[in-house]
This record gives structure tokens, C-alpha cells and sequence, in this order.
């Protein structure tokens, strides 16, 4: 396995991203959130309700991965249960 593709487990449990994954999956939360809002943080129009509950999905999923608060469909950040 090369260091490229290895994930480890931190000592508080969740696995920890090399450097490539971690720039794979920010560019990859980039995109996400760029296609489901606009410039000013709403949602677009053009993107159907269960589209944009898939792409909410796929970056909140991201976001856990990299370590960083998730979204709600309103741009605003949210604090994980257990805080």
C-alpha cells in the first residue's frame, strides 16, 4: 500500500487522510458546494429538492472525512451531536 492511498486511525478514532486525499476531497467539497449554492450561499434554483439533498449528502460526508463542521441546506454550519 503506498502512502497515497493509507489511511490511518487518530487516537480519538476517525481515520486520517494523507495529504492526497485530503486535497482530493477539499477540491472535491469545493465543486460540490459551488454546484449546489450560489454566490450568496442559497441554494440554486435549478437543482431539484432530491438532487440537492445528494449533493448536501455527498459534502456533509466529505466534510466529517476532512474533520470539518457539515452543512445545512441554509449555508450555516452545524456542531456534531456529541459537542
Amino acid at each position: 500500500m503506498t502512502t497515497s492511498t493509507r489511511t490511518t486511525t487518530a487516537a480519538h478514532g476517525r481515520a486520517t487522510l494523507c495529504r492526497r486525499q485530503k486535497s482530493a476531497a477539499i477540491t472535491r467539497v469545493n465543486y460540490l458546494e459551488r454546484v449546489l449554492f450560489d454566490g450568496n450561499g442559497h441554494p440554486r434554483r435549478r437543482i431539484s429538492p432530491e438532487r440537492a439533498d445528494e449533493l448536501l449528502s455527498a459534502i456533509n460526508q466529505l466534510r466529517s472525512r476532512l474533520g470539518w463542521l457539515t452543512l445545512d441546506m441554509h449555508h450555516q454550519y452545524r456542531w456534531p451531536d456529541d459537542v
